[in-house]
């Protein structure tokens, strides 16, 4: 595809902004601490509960913003949301590796930090030859 730019940006949506930060902060603050709290523990329901709020105050706030950071109204259509959905799961399944096979490596493997970093490289540089090669026809 080639390459375009929108004749028009609009404005940054600070209220936007800062609502995304608090609910993806608090969500991944209480998943952080429910290993150690419990998922039970008060702060931690708080905090997941912190996090919906904020992101359902984020979503009206995109609805009836005037320039939306997301215009969550392209997840009515079924492709964008599939598709959405699809990508945002093989990123989560190649982040879990990624953390897995370092912890792997250094816990299991005894390996170092450095060495953990250098076994991962092939992987890293695979990831760029093939994000280099993929928008080629």
């Amino acid at each position: 595809m080639p390459e375009s730019r929108d004749p028009a940006p609009g404005a940054l949506d600070a209220p936007g902004v800062v609502l995304s930060i608090g609910s993806l902060g608090s969500l991944v603050w209480g998943i952080i601490e429910a290993s150690e709290r419990g998922w039970t523990d008060g702060l931690v329901l708080s905090a997941f509960g912190a996090g919906v709020v904020l992101g359902i105050l984020f979503v009206l706030r995109q609805r009836s913003a005037r320039d939306p950071l997301l215009d969550v109204s392209l997840f009515r259509r079924p492709a964008f949301s599939v598709g959405s959905a699809a990508i945002s799961a093989v990123f989560f399944a190649l982040f879990g590796m990624f953390f897995l096979m370092t912890q792997y490596l250094q816990v299991a493997q005894g390996k170092s930090a450095l060495a953990t970093g250098l076994q991962m490289l092939p992987v890293a540089l695979g990831l760029v030859a093939g994000s280099a090669l993929s928008h080629t026809r």
